[in-house]
């Protein structure tokens, strides 16, 4: 009868051991289709997986973090950190987790707790080159960016990472005018951009354009590097031989800071050089702005003053309300009120009060290919003047 038992036992072992690893390997084959399905922006059904997989296995710190991730990507922070707190308490040393978990406090305004999280976790795995390089390629991943790079000094990383998934876009930019009087001007660019390391990025761009019978074309190159998740800095320039519309020389120059997760403020000074009768006029413009988000939403406003040629003080405001779903869809719509920008310094109506409805619009395809459409209606000192329409469209590859 024991014989008999002890057999039993091994088979009922058996059976459990079988069934284990049977529900093991379905776990990772929905683990896997859910890891597609988040980097393909589905997020609504990887999540559902992964509720799925901790639904048979609540101590999977893969599922967990996969999910976290995804509330991360829907707004869901204080979710997504119970999530990531739970895989550390399970697996300490898994960076995802930590990475998470600081994202996600700094979405919640604590960005001072996400850098303990980071800084702690980094100082555990300095000694370590695979777990390092690792952790390095996931701070890449988050606005962390100081603390990136400080890692990479401390262990030199590996030379054929890839830290982002498509970093080029071209972008085929097309403006059409639509004057008062039947008059049609028509404008377009051809934008190359190459994200060189996901903290700074090079735009190379050229641009033609046809208004008042005039053909004029230039050329422009900018630089943006992101020091940290507080502050950014862009740099752009452009070129053009023209001497009507398109000024001659712009130089531009930014700063931007994060001073909150969700509160973004902007300063930037630009210059732009124009000839009049071949007599070269810089003119010096000075920018501000705020843009606030709350969850899918942001507004911001933006305020500029500078002064013409004939040193008259020209003022402009724009405020602008936005919506993004899903980092699929994005829509905007807004009211700019001034007087004429520097575009139109050499043109008849450069003294004029000038008042612009717009709306735009983003569609993502898929993570390679996009369109960008916006509308605008201008009104001059109270009358209609005219109406832009321009299309975008973007590959990234």
């Amino acid at each position: 009868m024991v014989g008999e038992l002890i057999r039993n036992l091994k088979k009922i072992g058996l059976t459990v051991l079988l069934f284990s690893t049977v529900l093991s390997a379905a776990d990772d084959s929905v683990l896997q289709e859910a890891g597609v399905l988040r980097l393909a922006g589905e997020m609504e059904k990887a999540g559902e997986l992964y509720r799925q997989i901790i639904q048979s296995d609540s101590a999977h710190a893969d599922a967990l973090v996969g999910l976290g991730y995804v509330y991360l990507a829907t707004g869901k922070n204080h979710e997504a950190k119970e999530l990531f707190s739970r895989t550390i308490a399970i697996t300490p040393d898994y960076a995802d987790a930590y990475a998470g978990k600081a994202l996600a406090l700094y979405r919640d305004g604590s960005a001072s707790e996400a850098l303990k999280v980071i800084d702690s976790y980094t100082k555990t795995v300095q000694d370590d080159p695979q777990g390092g390089r690792y952790s390095s390629e996931i701070l890449w991943g988050t606005p962390f960016f100081q603390q990136a790079r400080r890692l990479d000094r401390i262990i030199a990383p590996d030379k054929n990472r890839e830290l982002v998934r498509f970093p080029n876009a071209l972008t085929l930019f097309w403006e059409l005018n639509i004057l008062q009087r039947d008059e049609l001007w028509n404008s377009g660019a051809l934008i190359y951009n190459r994200i060189v390391r996901p903290d700074w990025n090079v735009t190379l761009n050229t641009v033609f354009a046809e208004r008042a019978d005039a053909l004029e074309w230039g050329a422009g190159v900018g630089l943006n590097f992101r020091y940290n998740h507080v502050w950014s800095f862009n740099y752009s320039t452009d070129l053009s031989p023209s001497k009507t519309f398109l000024a001659q020389q712009r130089h531009g120059f930014s700063v931007h800071a994060n001073v909150t997760p969700s509160t973004l403020l902007q300063l930037s000074s630009q210059a732009n050089r124009y000839f009049d009768n071949d007599n070269g006029e810089w003119l010096i413009f000075a920018k501000a702005g705020i843009e606030k988000f709350v969850g899918t939403f942001s507004g911001a406003y933006l305020f500029s003053a500078g002064f013409d040629k004939s040193d008259e003080l020209l003022l402009s405001h724009v405020v602008r309300l936005s919506y993004t779903s899903d980092e699929k869809i994005s829509a905007s719509a807004g009211f700019s009120r001034g007087y004429e920008s520097v575009e139109m310094l050499l043109a008849q109506y450069r003294h004029d009060l000038v008042e612009t409805f717009f709306m735009t619009g983003r569609l993502d395809f898929s993570q390679r290919v996009g369109v960008n459409l916006s509308v605008a209606v201008e009104l001059r000192r109270g009358d209609y003047f005219m109406t832009t329409v321009s299309l975008s469209p973007t590959v990234r590859f």
